[in-house]
């Protein structure tokens, strides 16, 4: 159906880094995964997702920042095409770890949860944290 689709297989660490850094978009067409960890690694690679609008990507996809939703994956290829692959590492950038950990505390403390008490120790470290870039 894809002739043009050149079909790589199994790739991890820097090469998949590589591969995610060099995409254009990442097609992710299922209806039935329910978090797709590869749409955060491909935008942490300034790369954007083209997506079904189904739970899961509808929870990782900012349109016209990381990707794009339609039910028309053709048209959410083409539309993610144009977003700034600036844009999608940004908003990666701000949902590393460290950053993600520090916004869980400042959620628990409002509600008057202290870490300690929820079992969590350590300290969160907030920033940028560690991504693949290009």
């Amino acid at each position: 159906r894809h002739p043009e689709g050149r079909f790589l297989g199994y790739r991890h660490g820097e090469a998949l880094g590589r591969h995610y850094a060099g995409a254009d978009v990442l097609v992710f067409p299922s209806r039935t995964d329910t978090f797709g960890v590869v749409m955060i690694e491909a935008n942490a690679c300034g790369t954007p997702v083209a997506a079904l609008p189904v739970t899961g990507p509808i929870d990782v996809i900012v349109p016209g920042e990381t990707g794009w939703l339609d039910e028309d994956l053709d048209r959410a290829v083409e539309q993610a095409l144009v977003v700034p692959r600036d844009r999608c590492l940004a908003l990666a950038r701000s949902r590393a770890w460290g950053r993600v950990a520090g916004m869980l505390l400042e959620a628990m403390s409002s509600c008057g949860v202290r870490a300690e008490a929820a079992g969590m120790v350590g300290t969160a470290r907030t920033g940028p944290g560690f991504i693949a870039a290009r």
